[in-house]
């Protein structure tokens, strides 16, 4: 339907029903491109509007036969319980079959194949409560530096309370 209203608005600025002009803001396009269209179009009919590449492959199409050969051996012995990264080392390295993950990805999964072992969810670090009572946990650290900018490493010592979070003792000394 694309294809025929272009070419219905472009016929109408060769007809001289619409201008150029008209045609190009219809279409989208500029009155460059709608020249371009009415000399192809006067040349080749509605020939002109279809695209050239509309029928065939990409070329970056994975072949056939590939494709065959790479289900085969996936559906083959030893290879179902690897996953489908170990799967496309395997591929490289036994078969000399050098494929992209995302590719593979995309075979194996239109192909209703799932990864046998996926990974683990990260668990996040879980805090740990506050102590309730106050002195019940002081914590100590301690970090070198040159703290007075005199060339000299002087370490600095800290002391926290858990359940308050104030500082509790601070002390300076020389490595």
């Amino acid at each position: 339907m694309k294809q025929l209203k272009k070419l219905d608005i472009v016929k109408k600025a060769i007809a001289g029903f619409i201008t150029v002009k008209d045609a190009a803001e219809k279409l989208g396009l500029s009155e460059r491109q709608v020249q371009r269209l009415k000399r192809k179009v006067e040349e080749a009919d509605a020939a002109a509007l279809v695209h050239k590449n509309s029928l065939r492959k990409p070329g970056h199409t994975i072949p056939e036969e590939i494709r065959k050969k790479i289900l085969a051996i996936r559906k083959g012995a030893g290879y179902e319980v690897s996953n489908f990264r170990h799967f496309q080392e395997l591929l490289e390295v036994m078969h000399g079959i050098k494929i992209s993950y995302s590719a593979l990805y995309r075979l194996l999964v239109a192909e209703g194949i799932k990864s046998p072992m996926t990974r683990r969810r990260f668990k996040a670090h879980r805090r740990r409560k506050r102590r309730s009572e106050a002195g019940s946990l002081v914590q100590m650290d301690a970090s070198p530096y040159d703290w007075l900018n005199t060339g000299i490493m002087m370490e600095l010592h800290g002391a926290i309370d858990d359940a308050t979070g104030q500082v509790t003792g601070l002390y300076l000394c020389t490595k």
